[in-house]
Parts: structure tokens; C-alpha cells; sequence
């Protein structure tokens, strides 16, 4: 029987040079994962960013002109800008498409493996990093982020390194690091709202370390300090003009709309995602819980962590809690978010296999068996979502769009299809009535895409009343030039508008 992984890791990492080879493999095995059909499975959120980026490049402004007024973003895009910024300098370099949109994001993934093996080695050392990596670099919502056009990577990379940047200003009792990591974790915030989770477990791992004297150390008001520098531009160009207040108080004081008796639906909703409930968003031939293995193991590992090791234990509570309290502030229903949290959640499966090791030797080789299967559970879900989403052809859809319509076309569409027609007139259905779009020189209908057809997949037909409308328009004043059918996106009907 070979030996346990953690045993192994603790063997090979004792040389630095078999440690950096290590984690340049742990790289290369999730750089394998992501890389396979980089081109497919397109979606909404990723042109819900990509489009407000390509606005800077093209016009100076960060704006969604694929709506209509008064719709949010349709004047200024208001939404925390270090994502959008960071998507705009890639589109500037590499020009707009979808690799581009991607890349970053990609990259910003791969740090994050370096920086989860960094901070492990800060919490426990070099076999507690070096298996913090591995299973980040398999895990299955981690692996989902790398590949999308969203903040989440980005977000956690920033997240990640503004914490290990806090412990170490605990071990050095430095007040420049506790400024250095609030000033990182203000710029995390400043890509996405979900960034603020890290400051909320830096000052939780500040209490636990100054008790009821936190208020009165220099480390703490240096942390807070790097906080508000870092947001401080933000806000402040949030509230420019007119128009960046209106956006702003609308983006953060109305909220989402949700009332507070909805959060227990919307975290149910979230962990379902997470332990692999289908549903209609995420259709799986069985209707089992894929993942539910992988939240047993998490959970024994926490039990498992708290007896035989406090303080991790207390290092991971602090920074898991801020997490969970904060997405259920956020009150928005996916799942995705839980990729921020997953550097945390695999550093507490680490600790969990080397506190076994050590503590019930007897156990090693169960303790081995249950390591691997999650990894190549982990890994094989990540192939399955793949395989699942192989149909998503979004290269094909995008060719046989830019056939069917003249590049001098202004087009009516849902969202999802910008990126096809990213240099041309484009209204997203999402946001844009059909009558606008008409008023303002709209000569291309894209409909019968899935989500138009079959809702949000929330379980609701949720766009019935812009289906309906579309569908009496073109039957009496539009033509039916042709099809672009794709398994995934639904079998795209692509009229013109009668003049």
C-alpha cells in the first residue's frame, strides 16, 4: 500500500526544489482542467461584464449601451470597477473576444493556487500548503470560476493574499503588513461586493488575537486604514455627477429587492448548488446529490480539526464564517460564490488529513483512500461538467450568426450573444423593450434562444411576456432568414425586420 498523501507531501517537500516542483505540477493538472473547450458554454453574466469593459475601451465610459434607459448600468455602470478595469485592459491588448475575456480571469485562478499554498505553509506549514493546493486546484466551483468572465477568481486571489499578508502582520506584529493587506483586501472589494467577506474575517481573527483591546491597537486602525484607501477612489467617483449617484444609491440602498424573510430560500438554494442538487439551471441525468461527499467530508474535517487542532480550527472559523454570513447579506442565489470560500474550505480538508496522520496513525491508510477518492471525485466532476457542456459550441454559434446577419446590422438578442456581435449595434432582450429596440434603428431579431424560451431557470417562464411580444412582431413584420441551431443555446431563429 503506498503511503498516505500527506505522508508523501511531508516527505518530498523537505527539498525546495521538489516543493516548487510540486506546486508547478499542482499547476499544470489545473491549467489541464481548464483549458479543454475554453471557447465553450458563453453565458449571460460573462457579457454582463464584458460589455461594460468594451464600453471603456471603445467610448471612455463604463456603461451597458445594450440597454435601454432607465435600466441599471444603461447610463453609468456603477458596480465595483477593478473586474470590468482589469477585463478592459486585456480587450485593449488582446482585442474583445472571448479568450481575452477570459484569460485574466484564468490567470488571477492560478495565482490563487500559489497563494492558498502560501498561506498554508503560514498556518501550518509546507504539507498543510502543498495539500491546500491540490485540492483547490480539483475543486469543482474553483475550476467553474477559472473558466468564466466573472470576478470570482479574481476576488478570491486578492482575497487570499490580503489574509496571508494579515497572518503574517500577527507573527511579525507589523503594522505596514496589517496596512499592505487592507489596501488588498479594499482592491478585492473593489472588483466585487463578495471581496468584503476577507475584511470581515481579518477583523474577526483581530478579535480573537486583541479581545476587547482591538479597538486600541495600531495593527487594527492600520488595517482599516488599507480598507478605506483602497475604496475610497471608488467612492468618490460613485458619486461624481448626478448620474453615478443615482446608479450608486439605486445599485447598493435598493438592494436586489429581496425582503429579509427570502434568505433562508436563497442559502438553501446555494448549498443545494453546492452539494449537486439538479435543477433546472444545472440538468443532470440523475437526480442525485453529486457532491454531497464532498460536504460529509467537510464536515468531518472540521470536527476533525477542532479537537486536535484549536488553533486552525479558530484561523478557518473566523475566515469561513465571514464568508457564509456575508453571501447571505449578498442575497443573490448562486452558488458561485462559494469559490471564494474555497481556498479556506481546502486548507480545513488539509488540516483534516494531516491532523489524522498524526494523532490516529492507525488510520493512515483509510485516511489515504478517502484523500485520493475526493480528489478524483473532484477531477472527474470537473471532466463531467466538460463532457456535459461539450454541445455549448459558442465558436460555431458565433460563425453562423455573423453569416446569417450583415455586419451593418443593429441587432435585438438575448445578452448572451453580444460577444458573437460585439462590434455591432446589439440591444440584450434582457433589458431593452422590443419597441425600443425597434425605435432606435433595430433591423436583426434573435429569438428562440433557451432562457427566452424555457425562463431563468429559477422555475418560472419568466420571460413569457417578451417571447409573447416578439413572436406577434415577427409573425406580421418580420422575415425568417435562418436558423443557427445548437443543442445548449436552443435552436436560434434569426429574422429580419420588414422595412
Amino acid at each position: 500500500m503506498s503511503p498516505a498523501p500527506a505522508a508523501l507531501i511531508r516527505d518530498l517537500s523537505d527539498k525546495t526544489g521538489t516543493r516548487r516542483l510540486l506546486l508547478l505540477a499542482i499547476a499544470l493538472l489545473f491549467v489541464a482542467q481548464t483549458l479543454p473547450m475554453f471557447h465553450s458554454r458563453w453565458v449571460e453574466d460573462e457579457s454582463w461584464y464584458s460589455v461594460s469593459a468594451d464600453s471603456l475601451v471603445q467610448h471612455g465610459r463604463l456603461q451597458m449601451p445594450v440597454f435601454a434607459p432607465p435600466a441599471a448600468q444603461s447610463i453609468v455602470d456603477t458596480r465595483p470597477p477593478l473586474a470590468a478595469l482589469t477585463l478592459a485592459s486585456s480587450f485593449k491588448l488582446l482585442g474583445t473576444s472571448l479568450v481575452a475575456a477570459r484569460l485574466p480571469f484564468l490567470l488571477a485562478a492560478i495565482a490563487g493556487i500559489f497563494l492558498t499554498y502560501a498561506l498554508g505553509c503560514e498556518l501550518g506549514g509546507v504539507p498543510l500548503g502543498l495539500l491546500g493546493a491540490i485540492l483547490l486546484a480539483t475543486e469543482n466551483m474553483y475550476f467553474i470560476a477559472a473558466r468564466t468572465a466573472r470576478p470570482e477568481a479574481l476576488v478570491t486571489a486578492l482575497d487570499v493574499l490580503g489574509i496571508l499578508l494579515f497572518v503574517r502582520s500577527q507573527r511579525r506584529n507589523s503594522t505596514l503588513l496589517a496596512g499592505v493587506s487592507g489596501l488588498v483586501i479594499g482592491l478585492a472589494t473593489v472588483s466585487h461586493p463578495n471581496g468584503f467577506a476577507a475584511a470581515i474575517g481579518a477583523g474577526l481573527l483581530a478579535i480573537v488575537e486583541f479581545r476587547g483591546k482591538v479597538a486600541f491597537r495600531a495593527r487594527s486602525w492600520a488595517f482599516v486604514a488599507g480598507v478605506l484607501l483602497a475604496i475610497a477612489p471608488y467612492v468618490a467617483w460613485g458619486f461624481s455627477d448626478a448620474a453615478h449617484k443615482a446608479e450608486m444609491v439605486g445599485l447598493y440602498a435598493k438592494g436586489q429587492g429581496f425582503p429579509l424573510s427570502a434568505i433562508g430560500s436563497i442559502e438553501k438554494s446555494r448549498w443545494a448548488d453546492f452539494i449537486g442538487v439538479p435543477n433546472g439551471r444545472f440538468k443532470l441525468p440523475i437526480p442525485l446529490p453529486y457532491r454531497l461527499h464532498i460536504a460529509i467530508a467537510l464536515v468531518l474535517a472540521a470536527i476533525t480539526v477542532f479537537r486536535y487542532n484549536r488553533r486552525l480550527a479558530g484561523q478557518l472559523a473566523c475566515l469561513l464564517t465571514a464568508c457564509v454570513v456575508w453571501w447571505a447579506f449578498l442575497r443573490h442565489p448562486t452558488a458561485r460564490y462559494i469559490a471564494c470560500g474555497a481556498p479556506y474550505l481546502s486548507l480545513l480538508l488539509g488540516g483534516a488529513i494531516l491532523a489524522l496522520r498524526e494523532h490516529r496513525p492507525q488510520w493512515r491508510k483509510p485516511v489515504a483512500a478517502a484523500a485520493v477518492f475526493l480528489i478524483v471525485s473532484q477531477l472527474g466532476g470537473n471532466l463531467f461538467l466538460l463532457y456535459l457542456y461539450r454541445t455549448a459550441n459558442y465558436a460555431r454559434v458565433t460563425s453562423e450568426l455573423r453569416t446569417l446577419i450583415p455586419r451593418d446590422a443593429t441587432v435585438w438578442g438575448a445578452m448572451t450573444f453580444w460577444m458573437s456581435l460585439h462590434d455591432q449595434k446589439f440591444y440584450s432582450w434582457n433589458r431593452t423593450p422590443l419597441p425600443y429596440a425597434l425605435a432606435h434603428g433595430a433591423t436583426y431579431l434573435i429569438l428562440n434562444d433557451r432562457v427566452m424560451v424555457n425562463g431563468s431557470g429559477f422555475g418560472s417562464d419568466d420571460w413569457q411576456g417578451v417571447r409573447e411580444q416578439a413572436e406577434a412582431f415577427v409573425a406580421q413584420h418580420a422575415t425568417l432568414v435562418g436558423h443557427a441551431p445548437n443543442a445548449f443555446y436552443g435552436d436560434l431563429e434569426i429574422y429580419r425586420v420588414d422595412r
